[in-house]
């Protein structure tokens, strides 16, 4: 089969890109070198979202079913782009469904197929399966466990 080696490539590069993002965000605060550094000051820090206000929104859909189980119940919601989502909230994506999420201080990532992810207090996604690939902007500070 011609797409077996194209998946195992992609696999592989989608592994030494989560691998790569986090072996490069495992310092907890760097140090400055020097006051007149040309590095920008103004950098963001990520800030907690309350469990009840909008943590994230699925911003792209590709293939389905990708479901939804909401906070406090064991049901699951078929998934909608611009579905907003909380903490506590889960994502699950079947077959070779994926979905990407924005979530609100700016950080993005696309979960693949057959996947969960549970997303947790300050900031934090918890994979219980599949793969996932995350957009960090520069400048951002990001929990990494």
């Amino acid at each position: 089969m011609a797409t077996k080696p194209l998946s195992r490539w992609c696999l592989g590069l989608v592994s030494l890109t989560v691998v790569s993002l986090i072996a490069g965000c495992q310092t907890s605060t760097p140090t400055p070198t020097n006051s007149s550094s040309p590095v920008s000051t103004n950098t963001t820090a990520v800030e907690p979202v309350s469990p009840s206000e909008t943590f994230a929104t699925i911003s792209d859909i590709q293939k389905q079913p990708v479901w939804v189980r909401r906070l406090n119940t064991q049901d699951e919601v078929p998934a909608q782009e611009n579905m907003n989502l909380r903490v506590g909230e889960t994502i699950r994506t079947e077959g070779e469904a994926l979905a990407q999420v924005e979530l609100k201080n700016g950080l993005s990532f696309r979960i693949g197929s057959n996947s969960v992810l549970t997303l947790r207090p300050d900031n934090r996604l918890q994979l219980e399966a599949g793969e996932m690939i995350a957009w960090v902007e520069p400048g951002k500070k990001v929990p990494v466990e």
